[in-house]
Order: structure tokens, then C-alpha cells, then sequence
């Protein structure tokens, strides 16, 4: 992210500066769609675990960064609109000072709410509305966390576990910060997460009372799902790449934002709820026994995972072929299908005289 010369971020209109080369990866996928993705896994009313998902949260774009940096970039747009000499949408504020505009929390920002709705309420929206467009864009990692815990709490609401499920997330070192951890204090989720508990890495304070490492094994989207929600779109979009370009139904990927439309519709459908808790039983299956096996310490790779979907080993006893799929079409995917292979049997049978 653009800084100034003490390493705190800020915008380059003024003045900051992106830092040199460095061999440590400062954010994955930078010029591809992003999302907050999260599956839960519950009984159902015969007893059976199924999966289920939350609804993605979307911030391509954007950097996510610890609650300091985040409170840092509203303070610095705070700043820079109060130098701004009041013209344009802002000149219902022309008349204020400087000193009236630094005796405001929100200087501007609040000013302008005042003057235009009679209160200065709001104005931190405003803020966070501007920090999170252009090219320098932030989100706090305090809206993940809602996000989930929201989600969380949806899906979770007519279950006996409502008020007691656990949440997870990798080291995502500004999940791990203490302002953030602070927050899910405020939200009752502190101790309603995965992580290392009492004294365990007590002598390592980098993973004191959090997790360690980010094997893909420990998370399920990682281990498998993600690679079934990839193949699923590339499905969708073959399956109705014969659509005209725009209509409603056509899966597309040519730009970030097609492909965003292209994975929450996907999304909706897959992967299907018996895979997710195909996968999230694997770690008690297979990880953690992994785990227990090497006495808590260093565990030598091993095949957990394999490349793909189709080359998985299952055990096909008792399973009808049908339920041993791990992609839905969605029903426009399935009705599209369909109907271009009846256009094609057509035009085939044509083509031969039939």
C-alpha cells in the first residue's frame, strides 16, 4: 500500500509512495476478483451433516488492512478534505474555518452534513465510502469479521448451536492484530474461534492464542472447495457460451466484473451442501489424527490432496451416480444445456439427411 517515509499508509494525491520490491507477497491475486467465501457444516432433522454457504463478500479492489491502518486512512481523508478550499459539492462549507472544521471529528465531511441534513451524523459512512474507491481503495478487516459473524449467526439460527458455533479463519495476520482481535471481544467471538488456547505457544507470541501456519488442509475451501466452485464456472460459462453476449442467463468471464457475477451465481448452488461436509469431516478424518500422530509438532507432507475433483478417491458403496456429482448445474445452466443439445441433435440429424 502507498506510505509515507515512517512505513503509515497514505494516499498517493498526497504525497505517499509505494514501497520498493520486496520478496514477501503483499496481497494475492491483485489484478483478479476478490471475496470473503465461508462455509458452515450442521446436522439436519434425520441427524445427517450437511453444509451450507454464506453469502460472498465482495472487495476487489480494495486493500484490507488492520483497524489502525484503516482509522489512519480516514483520519488522512479527513485531513485532506478539510485543505480543500470548499468549492463544488462541497460549498455549502466555504464559510467554515479552519479551526471550525478541526473542532469537528469528521472536520468537512460532518460540516457538509450539517449544513445540508441539520445533523453531522453519517459522516464516518461518508468517510469510509470514499477510503474504499480508486486505486488506493481500503477495506477494514472489522467487516470481514462482521460479514462472517453475521452469516454465521444466520445460519446457524434454528440450530442448538445458535449461540455457541465457532468461527475460523487462517493467519491472515491483520485478523490477527489486537485491535481486531479486540472487536470479536466486543462481539462475543474471541473465544468463539479456532485458535491455539491456554498456554499453548505461549513462548511464541506470534502464535499465542492464534493459529499456526496456513496449510490448505485446515480449511476446506483450500483442501477441495474452491477447486469445485472453479470448475463449476468454467461449467457455466461453456454450458451458455453460445448465449448472446449480455443476456441474463450467459456465464461470462472477460472482465472483473463479469467474472464476480460469474462466481456469486455460481456460488449459490456450489459446491452442493454433501461435498462441504464431505470435506469439513476430513479433518477430523485425516488432519488431525495427522496431527495427533506427530505428537503436535511438524507433520511430513503426504497425499491429503489430490488435483482435482474428478480424480478424488470416494467410496462409491451405497451412492447412486447421481449424488456422487459434485457440480449443480443452476436451473437457466441446466434449461441452456439442454436446449443447445437439442439444437445440435437437430442440426446433426440435418446434416445427415435423418
Amino acid at each position: 500500500t502507498p506510505q509515507d517515509e515512517d512505513g503509515n499508509w497514505l494516499s498517493t494525491a498526497d504525497g505517499g509512495e509505494y514501497p520498493g520490491w520486496s520478496d514477501v507477497t503483499l496481497v494475492k491475486y491483485a489484478k483478479e476478483v476478490r471475496f470473503l467465501f465461508g462455509v458452515m457444516m450442521k446436522r439436519d432433522a434425520a441427524g445427517n451433516l450437511v453444509g451450507d454457504r454464506i453469502k460472498p463478500l465482495e472487495y476487489t479492489g480494495k486493500w484490507i488492512v488492520g483497524v489502525k491502518k484503516y482509522r489512519e486512512a480516514m483520519a488522512l481523508e479527513v485531513a485532506r478534505a478539510n485543505r480543500l478550499q470548499g468549492g463544488g459539492d462541497w460549498s455549502c462549507t466555504k464559510d467554515y474555518s479552519k479551526e471550525e472544521l478541526a473542532a469537528l471529528e469528521g472536520g468537512r465531511y460532518e460540516a457538509w452534513r450539517i449544513e445540508k441534513l441539520g445533523s453531522g451524523d453519517g459522516w464516518k459512512e461518508d468517510v469510509q465510502d470514499r477510503i474504499g474507491r480508486g486505486a488506493d481503495a481500503v477495506m477494514c478487516i472489522t467487516t470481514l469479521m462482521q460479514h462472517a459473524i453475521d452469516e454465521g449467526n444466520r445460519l446457524f439460527k434454528d440450530t442448538p448451536f445458535k449461540d455457541s458455533w465457532f468461527l475460523f479463519h487462517d493467519k491472515l495476520s491483520a485478523w490477527w492484530e489486537k485491535e481486531a482481535q479486540d472487536y470479536l471481544r466486543e462481539r462475543g467471538f474471541f473465544d468463539r474461534q479456532v485458535r491455539a488456547w491456554g498456554d499453548v505457544n505461549s513462548e511464541f507470541s506470534r502464535y499465542h492464542e492464534s493459529v499456526v501456519g496456513d496449510r490448505p488442509e485446515f480449511c476446506a475451501l483450500d483442501f477441495h472447495l474452491f477447486e469445485d466452485l472453479d470448475t463449476a464456472v468454467l461449467r457455466n460459462i461453456v454450458s451458455t457460451s453460445w448465449m448472446p453476449v449480455g443476456h441474463k442467463h450467459r456465464y461470462d468471464n472477460g472482465t472483473p466484473k463479469e467474472l464476480a457475477s460469474a462466481m456469486v451465481r455460481t456460488w449459490e448452488s456450489n459446491p452442493p451442501g454433501w461435498r462441504i461436509a464431505e470435506d469439513m469431516t476430513r479433518l477430523s478424518a485425516v488432519v488431525l489424527d495427522k496431527i495427533i500422530d506427530a505428537g503436535g509438532g511438524l507433520v511430513e507432507d503426504f497425499e491429503m490432496q489430490h488435483g482435482g475433483c474428478s480424480k478424488r478417491k470416494r467410496n462409491l458403496k451405497d451412492l447412486s451416480a447421481a449424488a456422487m456429482r459434485s457440480y449443480v448445474p443452476p436451473p437457466e445452466v441446466a434449461a441452456a444445456e439442454k436446449k443447445r443439445c437439442k439444437e445440435l441433435r437437430a442440426k446433426a440429424k440435418a446434416m445427415c439427411g435423418c
